[in-house]
């Protein structure tokens, strides 16, 4: 498979069981410290194998070093930290190639592996799917806003652990025996969220798969602040060129637009992955999964129709939000690299932490905190979450 629909990545079949992912991408600094802009560009590269249901193999450097105005010493920088998330990927860094520029770039080539019986494309979205995202949007409105001198002093950092973090647990968890034998919590279609959008990549999706997107706004899941500078319009030039150009696709869209529907246009770097899938039962927790969130289910983020094919819409309906509040969970590196058991709750509005606070010993977590933080990000709903831990015997949600 090519280029046909937009996909992620590039696959070529070997034989029955294995299958090559090839993908390249690099860009230039969107943060100052130049270790952070190595991981960041690194994870954002490997996103592209995740989204395709593989796993990364081996990466290549690509770099273009300005080398008149900047020390040697920012350059390896950038390499060591682009080292560290190739590391944690599980792959290996075979070699790369570098240039003199007067502009400092830098990025992967990767190549990944997979079976061909479990490639996730971007055209396999049915009717009466929901969507899974498994990172907060908003990186684009916040990181315009600390160019601009705003926010407190924490919040570049946040943002950076955002961004550095790999998709790799969540596409792991799609990929396991659990959701590919039961057609109820299987993939459909998967993409990674960046630079186009929320509503760029949905609407290759829904092009791609012949379907209509219900995207429901009220319900997204959004890093804290965003809102808050979206209201103030302090929002990156990308997203009103995404919105220029997606506005004639998108069903609801409207001058003046409004702040949701800017953050739906923002631009992510390394953002999440969005997978579409059927709406799941109580069979979603399993005690293998232990102390570890699912990324299912994503509530009413956005859902599937059958008509019009290609179809984009864009919904402001109120959304009781205590009654169905949609969170997103982040669990923190522990020691060892691996993650920890218990886990923080971030972009998730007022209503949505009171309600996680009241169903916490439903949820069977032990030291849940509400919080900025990096590591993991999983997002889910509080519907069932009584039945859904008493299905999985004691398991954590």
């Amino acid at each position: 498979m090519g280029s046909e629909t937009c996909d992620d990545a590039g696959v070529y079949r070997l034989n029955d069981t294995t299958a090559l992912i090839q993908t390249v991408d690099f860009f230039t600094p969107i943060v100052d410290d130049p270790y952070a802009f190595g991981q960041i560009t690194a994870a954002n590269a490997l996103s592209d194998v995740y989204a395709m249901g593989g796993r990364p193999l081996l990466c290549m450097n690509i770099l273009a070093c300005p080398v008149k105005t900047m020390p040697e010493t920012v350059f390896r920088q950038v390499v060591e930290g682009g080292l560290e998330k190739i590391r944690e990927a599980g792959a290996l860094l075979v070699g790369g190639h570098s240039i003199e520029d007067t502009e400092l770039k830098y990025g992967l080539s990767v190549t990944g592996l997979v079976h061909p019986d479990r490639v996730l494309k971007n055209s396999g979205a049915r009717p009466d799917d929901v969507l899974v995202l498994t990172k907060p949007l908003g990186t684009g409105i916040l990181s315009t806003a600390i160019k601009g001198g705003l926010g407190e002093s924490g919040l570049e950092k946040r943002i950076i652990e955002v961004m550095a973090t790999l998709n790799r647990l969540p596409a792991e968890i799609l990929q396991r025996p659990e959701f590919i034998d039961d057609p109820s919590l299987r993939p459909h279609a998967c993409t990674d969220i960046t630079g186009f959008g929320l509503i760029g990549h949905l609407h290759e999706m829904a092009q791609a798969s012949r379907v209509s997107i219900h995207i429901h706004t009220e319900t997204l899941p959004i890093l804290p602040e965003t809102l808050a500078f979206a209201d103030m319009g302090i929002i990156p030039e990308g997203a009103h060129t995404n919105r220029k150009f997606y506005l004639s696709q998108v069903n609801g869209a409207c001058e003046p637009a409004s702040s949701l529907e800017l953050i739906c246009c923002d631009p992510q770097t390394s953002g999440g992955c969005s997978s579409l899938c059927r709406r799941p039962g109580p069979g979603l927790c399993s005690p293998t999964w232990k102390r570890r969130a699912i990324p299912l289910p994503a509530g009413s983020s956005a859902t599937c129709t059958r008509n019009p094919p290609g179809g984009l819409f864009l919904s402001r309906e109120e959304v009781d939000d205590a009654a169905h509040p949609v969170f997103t969970l982040y669990y923190p590196p522990g020691p060892s690299g691996r993650l920890a058991p218990d886990p923080v709750v971030v972009g998730a509005r007022a209503s949505c932490c009171v309600a996680l606070r009241k169903h916490r010993e439903n949820l069977l977590l032990d030291s849940l905190s509400f919080g900025p933080g990096a590591g993991s990000w999983l997002c889910g709903d509080l519907r069932g979450c009584r039945s859904h831990a008493q299905a999985a015997g004691g398991a954590q949600l």
